[in-house]
């Protein structure tokens, strides 16, 4: 497959309106309690389905739609939990911090770490800035949310998806300086369907073709890539997903901020 035009991506953010309601206890408290009232519904059906179905004839179909319930209780508990993390990433403040470049190193480390074996790290110290100031615990979350989502779409074999560090470089829409450090994550999976871009958008999950249905929606809810796309309008970053122009799989393309 032929890789997408690059250039940084970017989503829509879930802004908080002046004056307007508080969103996080909206999130965590209003619509929970709701939700509440099915799962305990839900659960309370079930067990007059399975009592029902001791002592007479069931419909084949009745079993069938309160696992659907249920189903679509876990469904939309896992959406709010990831609309209220995205709306923590919105709210939290940037927080800078002067790094080495062993610090950057063993930022790299950590996220290596986090894929138990199945990443593999190529950071040349040359490729590593000297002195750097950036947001940490932001650019630590966006590289493993990207590493995540390589993984899921690799192999099983380790590993199954390779982090590279570039070096300085411009950000792809042409700014004057090499002022962003460029790293990569790549991954051996299926690639992006032709004519598919990743915009980074909350719930819009990539298909990939399964066997006996070449348009299985992968698993997840889709909401890593929309965290990275969060944190990089957040701190004057870019990034990119795009099929590998060299074999299979993706390359996720971030650039950073280091002053």
């Amino acid at each position: 497959m032929e890789a997408p035009e690059q250039g940084p991506m970017t989503t829509q953010a879930l802004h908080p309106s002046p004056g307007g309601p508080d969103w996080a206890r909206v999130i965590g408290h209003d619509l929970r309690a709701p939700l509440r009232h099915i799962h305990s519904y839900a659960a309370l059906l079930a067990d007059a389905v399975a009592d029902h179905a001791s002592g007479a004839p069931l419909d084949p179909d009745a079993a069938h739609w309160v696992a659907q319930q249920q189903s679509a209780a876990r469904e939309l508990t896992a959406r709010l939990d990831a609309v209220q993390a995205l709306w923590q990433i919105q709210s939290r403040e940037v927080q800078t911090q002067a790094m080495r470049a062993e610090d950057l190193l063993s930022l790299l480390q950590d996220v290596q770490a986090g894929a138990r074996g199945r990443l593999q790290l190529l950071a040349p110290a040359a490729d590593t800035p000297a002195q750097a100031r950036l947001d940490a615990a932001a650019l630590r979350d966006a590289l493993a949310a990207l590493v995540a989502n390589a993984l899921r779409f690799s192999p099983a074999e380790a590993p199954a998806a390779v982090l590279t560090a570039h070096g300085l470089a411009r950000l792809p829409n042409g700014s004057a300086a090499p002022t962003h450090w460029h790293v990569t994550v790549r991954d051996f999976g299926v690639g992006l369907p032709p004519g598919v871009q990743a915009r980074g958008d909350a719930f819009v999950r990539f298909h990939a073709p399964r066997d006996n249905a070449p348009e299985a929606c992968t698993s997840g809810l889709g909401t890593g890539l929309a965290a990275v796309a969060l944190r990089c309008a957040q701190h004057g970053s870019a990034w990119h997903l795009a099929n590998a122009a060299d074999g299979p799989g993706c390359v996720a393309s971030l650039w950073w901020p280091v002053e």
